[in-house]
């Protein structure tokens, strides 16, 4: 009978003791589970030693903001000021810039 993985929700043969796509180990039950952190990209459950997707290789954010993201939305007038247009926050420009891309780099002449 086929399975779904429980990391990566692939549908695998039943025939297969781990998972065809991300190799996670065919589980029965709810034993001792690994801390993950999920890909804010592609939403895969990485190990918690991760520093980048297994999957997308996108960066995965720090373990204080990996936690942080669980916890309620507070209000809006404690928002940071969104930038302006055509602007980069401090987190897409570190998310830019570990892909090789400078933010600051840009071609004005269009």
């Amino acid at each position: 009978q086929d399975w779904f993985c429980s990391k990566c929700s692939f549908k695998n043969s039943g025939l297969l003791p781990c998972c065809e796509l991300c190799e996670n180990a065919r589980s029965s039950s709810s034993s001792a589970q690994e801390e993950v952190r999920p890909c804010p990209l592609c939403s895969f459950e990485n190990s918690s030693s991760r520093t980048a997707c297994a999957m997308c290789s996108s960066p995965l954010p720090a373990e204080e903001a990996a936690s942080s993201a669980s916890k309620p939305a507070v209000a809006s007038a404690d928002m940071p000021e969104a930038p302006a247009e055509g602007q980069c926050t401090e987190e897409e420009r570190r998310l830019l810039q570990s892909m090789g891309w400078n933010p600051d780099e840009h071609d004005d002449d269009e």
